[in-house]
């Protein structure tokens, strides 16, 4: 039974006729055919070969992750062309479950082993965070088994999480125009944030086990694999919906319904980035989900790669990782020069690059509408 099969069976019945628009309005309209055929396993080998250097280690997680993020915005904007714009919150969920959840089960566990923590209820839970999570990780390093299922277990609930937290705050716009699914996503999305992360332990820092402390030294590298899994799964399976009657009936907007499954869906895929996010860092802390990280930026990749995405959402990825390491460079080079705190060029720059690519974007828009007027006359 395929991946389609599975979801098909209880979304509904195939339709092996459609086929995706070949419309496009991206920016780059190169490498459309990078990742068909035999490139996917050329690609995924080069990536594997890249992930055992340890220094291409820390950018390939951080490319995963935003490749992950991408591929959720390119189904919910190019696909089910809903602009959803609070991508942050199931990123901030699913960090939410192995911060909250996760770690206070394994504090349970190691209780229960006899392993003696610091109190952590209360203000114990951030106060005593470091020490507790240094004392957990020391017991999870004897059971690796533990380990692999604790993090298979938070990655299945951060699905879930994220995808009832988009969910939930875009059920109010759905059915009511494409500018009301925008504002209210955009709106609501602080206050889940407060929310959660208040759940989670408020604004400091709440330190997490190494869950991959079993792995010793080759823990990240051990990361990476789980990151390229997710990639692909995710690849593999909104391919395979696209190409499904679930996929037809979220392009033509057959019901309220679909199109918050479709959300649920997307938003879900977002949630697991944001585990993984946490588990990378071992802590949570809401600076790390800040709307321009995991917000505007996989929206820039959605604008570059245009509304076919495929191979062309590695390049935009890849282009906005550049992007990214230029600006942060450029903020030593402008620091003697600038009279205001150059931490703030990065906002500054971000929204020059992306306010550019919305007038070329537009203007691309209009050229192919005028196009299309002239061959329909």
């Amino acid at each position: 039974m395929t991946f389609r099969d599975v979801f098909e069976k209880y979304w509904c019945p195939i339709s092996p006729d459609i086929k995706p628009p070949q419309k496009d309005n991206g920016l780059v309209n190169i490498f459309d055919n990078l990742l068909t055929g035999w490139r996917y396993y050329f690609i995924t080998l080069a990536l594997l070969s890249l992930s055992l250097l340890s220094s291409f280690r820390i950018y390939f997680v951080s490319f995963g992750l935003l490749l992950i993020v991408s591929l959720s915005i390119h189904w919910l904007w190019g696909w089910a062309e809903l602009p959803f714009l609070g991508s942050s919150l199931p990123m901030v969920a699913g960090s939410f479950v192995v911060n909250s959840l996760t770690t206070r089960f394994i504090y349970l566990l190691a209780g229960l082993s006899g392993v003696d923590l610091l109190t952590w209820s209360g203000v114990g839970w951030y106060e005593n965070s470091e020490i507790n999570a240094a004392i957990a990780s020391e017991w999870l390093s004897i059971s690796p088994l533990t380990c692999i299922a604790i993090i298979l277990v938070s990655l299945c609930f951060a699905f879930i999480v994220g995808g009832f937290a988009g969910w939930l705050i875009v059920r109010p716009g759905l059915g009511r125009g494409k500018v009301f699914v925008a504002i209210i996503s955009y709106v609501l999305v602080d206050a889940g944030f407060a929310f959660l992360t208040g759940l989670g332990g408020g604004y400091d820092v709440v330190f997490i086990p190494d869950l991959f402390v079993f792995a010793g030294e080759n823990g990240l590298l051990a990361l990476s694999f789980i990151v390229l899994a997710v990639v692909f799964i995710g690849l593999y399976g909104y391919n395979q919906l696209r190409g499904s009657r679930f996929g037809l009936d979220v392009k033509s907007k057959a019901d309220v319904s679909v199109l918050g499954r479709a959300v649920f869906l997307g938003c879900g895929l977002i949630g697991v980035a944001g585990c993984l996010l946490s588990i990378y860092h071992e802590y949570m802390y809401q600076g790390n989900f800040l709307g321009i990280m995991w917000g505007y930026w996989p929206l820039l990749v959605f604008l570059i790669a245009g509304s076919r995405g495929g191979s062309r959402l590695f390049l935009g990825v890849f282009v906005l990782m550049a992007l990214q390491y230029l600006i942060r460079e450029s903020q030593v080079f402008l620091r003697s020069y600038l009279f205001f705190p150059v931490a703030y060029m990065f906002q500054l720059e971000t929204g020059l690059v992306i306010l550019l690519s919305c007038f070329y974007y537009l203007k691309k828009v209009q050229t192919q509408k005028n196009d299309s007027f002239r061959e329909a006359g």
